[in-house]
């Protein structure tokens, strides 16, 4: 026989009691963990706005950039240039501006042997006077066409020619067939010439050219200033002869060489200077070189002028065939006619200078100029345009402006040279150009 031991069941009243303990427990630790996340802030409590159906709404919203606005801050340069100007030490007279024609002067009718395309040219300011740009003594700066380490010494730089500024645009170069006819005629008939119409037929058509504004020396290079250039040249480099080959070759025929000669070397002092009579070195240069020209403007800092641009300096805004105008006047220039007795000083002729101040254009000496010649030269499309520059090649060069043994024909503003570079005369010399700055 068993003992039976009496089991309690659980009655209604303890399963609320385990209900109840049960929930107190979870909401305990709820909290505890709640408040735990809060105190290491995971957990942020932020203030919570009611909505109008009265149901609270937690918004969580993400922060905007900023608009990119800013304040601009303005730096002001003051920028200050160096004149590079540059004026003789050396006595070179005071260029004072010769009034220019007016407008309404004769410019060039074609065919009524006064010279001239027979075109119209563009209205220029003919009263605005031609702007002087001298030297600097002291000043140095670099040579155009030359390396960038290249300055220009004192040396050179204070005997250089006075440049006068000529302004570009669009002119008419070259002539006509009609005018080249009519001065032949008139070197036969007026000055007991023996001209050719082959002697100007290089000088047709007449054409269009627009230049850029630029510079250019008022005076031929003289004398003086080319014996200047050698001492420097010798100076460098000592026992040399840079007239024999200082230039990429010879610069200049001296007197040994060429009795003529304005130049000669004394070997015994190592030393340029005028060769016979002292007057003389206010003379143009003659006997020099194409090399020998473009070696002494680049020394000093400049360069030979295009053909385009000596010619736009000679005939002025009215487009003369001569620097003066539309006639031929034997007292304003140095040629052959009416006597043929040599060179005369730089200065010289002031009666005949071109509309823009340059002195002697039409005769003293012809000039060199930068352009290979090239006989037809004029009828190819380059030689109109912009800036034309001539052939890129050839076996000679192009001088301009006529010399004292030449016929008057020579001294228009538009007859063509053609003389090869290593063939210096008695009647040819040369000015530089600049480009404007």
């Amino acid at each position: 026989m068993g003992i039976e031991i009496p089991v309690r069941r659980r009655t209604r009243d303890a399963s609320w009691l385990w209900l109840i303990t049960g929930m107190v427990l979870g909401v305990g630790c709820s909290a505890v963990v709640c408040l735990s996340a809060y105190v290491m802030n995971i957990v942020e409590i932020g203030d919570i706005d009611s909505t109008a159906g009265g149901e609270e709404a937690v918004v969580v919203t993400n922060t905007s950039e900023p608009s990119a606005t800013y304040t601009a801050t303005t730096v002001e340069t003051e920028v200050t240039e160096t004149a590079a100007n540059v004026t003789p030490t050396a006595s070179v007279p005071t260029f004072t501006p010769t009034a220019l024609p007016s407008a309404g002067a004769t410019p060039l009718p074609g065919g009524n042997g006064q010279g001239g395309s027979g075109e119209d040219v563009p209205p220029v300011d003919a009263s605005a006077e031609a702007t002087p740009v001298t030297p600097q003594a002291g000043a140095t700066r670099t040579p155009r066409g030359v390396g960038p380490e290249a300055v220009v010494p004192d040396a050179l730089l204070s005997s250089a020619t006075t440049l006068v500024s000529i302004p570009g645009g669009t002119f008419t170069m070259g002539t006509t067939a009609e005018e080249g006819e009519a001065a032949v005629q008139a070197c036969i008939d007026r000055d007991g010439g023996t001209c050719t119409t082959a002697m100007v037929s290089d000088s047709t058509p007449p054409h269009s050219v627009s230049l850029n504004n630029f510079q250019i020396e008022i005076y031929e290079v003289s004398v003086r200033q080319y014996i200047n250039f050698l001492n420097y040249l010798l100076q460098q480099n000592p026992e040399s002869r840079p007239d024999k080959s200082g230039c990429g070759g010879p610069c200049v025929l001296t007197r040994d060489v060429e009795p003529n000669s304005y130049i000669e070397f004394d070997a015994a002092n190592q030393t340029y200077s005028v060769a016979g009579a002292e007057f003389l070195i206010d003379h143009p240069v003659i006997y020099v070189t194409w090399s020998g020209a473009d070696a002494y403007c680049r020394a000093i800092g400049r360069r030979l002028p295009t053909e385009a641009e000596w010619e736009r300096a000679a005939r002025g805004p009215a487009n003369s065939i001569y620097p003066w105008g539309p006639e031929w006047i034997p007292a304003n220039a140095k040629t052959s006619r009416p006597t043929q007795d040599g060179t005369m000083p730089v200065t010289s002729y002031t009666q005949g200078i071109s509309a823009y101040g340059v002195y002697n254009m039409a005769g003293n000496v012809s000039e060199w100029v930068a352009d290979f010649y090239q006989e037809n030269y004029y009828t190819l499309p380059e030689a109109a345009g912009p800036n034309p520059k001539g052939p890129i090649s050839g076996l000679e060069r192009v001088a301009r402006g006529g010399g004292w043994d030449n016929v008057p024909i020579f001294a228009r503003t538009v007859h063509r040279m053609n003389v090869k570079p290593n063939e210096p005369r008695a009647s040819l010399g040369f000015r530089c150009a600049a480009d404007t700055q």
